[in-house]
């Protein structure tokens, strides 16, 4: 996922493991464009989630 897309925490549905140490995510509705999140950004995406 790049800054280009923001992305409400309530329309994430789902959040898979993706190679390279980094997540997929599929939102509800769903997204045109696959949404990545790169391995620079997971920690501050986990904090983001809560974890």
């Amino acid at each position: 996922m790049n800054r280009s897309c923001i992305i409400a925490i309530n329309s994430i549905a789902v959040i898979y493991t993706y190679p390279g140490n980094r997540f997929k995510i599929h939102l509800a509705p769903a997204a045109e464009k696959e949404m990545i999140v790169s391995r620079e950004r997971i920690a501050n995406f986990r904090k983001w989630l809560g974890e």
